[in-house]
């Protein structure tokens, strides 16, 4: 889970070069592309939090939980840093990871891991609640088939929350039962000094 969590700034990268490709071309290897990461943590302070919230419901019912907590470490016009520290408070599981990642302002859209190309993206606008207070967000939705296995991977995002994610859902059903879930939300957030 771990590695699922740390892939999602370039999840997200995907759904927003996916999403501007549906309004113009795609695109080409070597034309260079925003990078999200950078765009959702570069207008706030350094020290800015953002606590969130994992679980992930597995095929025998027994749930996995995670708490996620991104801290703005370094904040330049040619990089952000992130800290992320992933506990895990599952049954019989005490572990906290910690990685710091580089994000620059612009990357090579070959670098971008688009969603495959059996996907079908729908995108849309929703408000959400977070923190007693009603949010406008943007969400997308791909849903990719393969024999008999679907997985829908829909998030929801915000300019005005740090790091940008509101909520995120993986679902995936094999024979149209749900063989597992996972919900990402936002618990917190705070911003720097």
């Amino acid at each position: 889970m771990i590695g699922v969590r740390a892939l999602v700034g370039v999840a997200v990268a995907a759904f927003v070069v996916a999403g501007a490709a549906a309004q113009q071309a795609t695109p080409k290897p070597d034309e260079m592309v925003n990078t999200p990461p950078f765009q959702h943590w570069g207008s706030f302070p350094v020290g800015t939090r953002v606590t969130q919230k994992q679980v992930v419901t597995l095929p025998d019912g027994g749930k996995a939980e995670q708490v996620i907590v991104q801290k703005l470490l370094e904040k330049t016009p040619k990089r952000v840093t992130v800290e992320t520290v992933v506990t895990d408070n599952s049954k019989d599981i005490a572990e906290k990871t910690r990685t710091v990642i580089t994000y620059p302002p612009m990357i090579r859209m070959d670098q971008v891991s688009v969603s495959s190309p059996d996907a079908a993206v729908t995108e849309g606008k929703e408000e959400l609640m977070v923190k007693g207070k009603k949010i406008a967000t943007e969400w997308m939705e791909a849903v990719t088939k393969s024999g008999d296995d679907v997985w829908r991977e829909k998030t929801w995002t915000a300019q005005e929350i740090p790091g940008g994610i509101i909520k995120e859902t993986l679902v995936h059903e094999r024979g149209g039962k749900v063989v597992s879930e996972s919900i990402l939300e936002l618990v917190d957030f705070k911003l720097g000094p």
